[in-house]
């Protein structure tokens, strides 16, 4: 079957069509049409549908875990990300579209590392990097920030270091590194390191 897909350089798409195409999958999705798996949460009542195949397109993580007994199962329970960011990055997943504000960035930003969507967490590290950049630091209530940052004062250093990597393709370019200030609850830019470019070796 897959033979009968011709090669992208010997046939030119038809963009018009793959348009319509993904017009109708973000229908499906708002309409809850074609659906076969059904996200859920103890803790929560909310309920969120999707497509298998277009999450498992989008990312890596649910391409591996839809081959899983667990994830086979028509319904799915999330453990580590809360149902309105969890949305987002479903809705992510069909629109490539990702709008972090000041009071859920980093939720975003740790939902879409868990669920390894890095066009995704590219954005938020965008966010975060404005801010900084803006020289406002970004000011996150306490029960916004992620999961490691420092709880108590005895809390070990690299537990109030939170580093962003970057890329460009599969090829790092460098890590944002931000420092958390337990006290005022403010994440802010403290160094970037750069990686090498690899060269092709001749």
């Amino acid at each position: 079957m897959a033979s009968a897909i011709p090669k992208k350089d010997v046939v030119r798409p038809d963009k018009g069509f793959s348009d319509l195409v993904w017009e109708n999958f973000h229908e499906f999705y708002d309409q809850e049409k074609h659906i076969d798996v059904t996200f859920l949460w103890r803790s929560y009542p909310e309920r969120i549908t999707a497509h298998r195949v277009i999450l498992a397109a989008a990312s890596v993580y649910f391409d591996e875990l839809f081959q899983t007994k667990q994830g086979s199962a028509p319904a799915i329970y999330i453990e580590n990300i809360a149902p309105d960011e969890f949305e987002l990055l479903i809705a992510y997943c069909y629109t490539g579209r990702l709008n972090p504000k000041m009071n859920n960035v980093s939720r975003l930003l740790n939902g879409a590392t868990i669920l390894k969507l890095d066009g995704a967490a590219a954005l938020c590290t965008a966010y975060l990097k404005g801010s900084t950049e803006r020289s406002r630091p970004l000011r996150i209530p306490a029960f916004q920030l992620p999961s490691n940052h420092p709880t108590s004062s005895n809390t070990n250093t690299n537990k109030s270091i939170l580093a962003v990597r970057q890329s460009i393709g599969k090829q790092d370019t460098e890590s944002c590194i931000y420092r958390c200030d337990e006290m005022e609850k403010i994440w802010i830019q403290c160094g970037v390191l750069k990686f090498p470019t690899q060269r092709a070796v001749l």
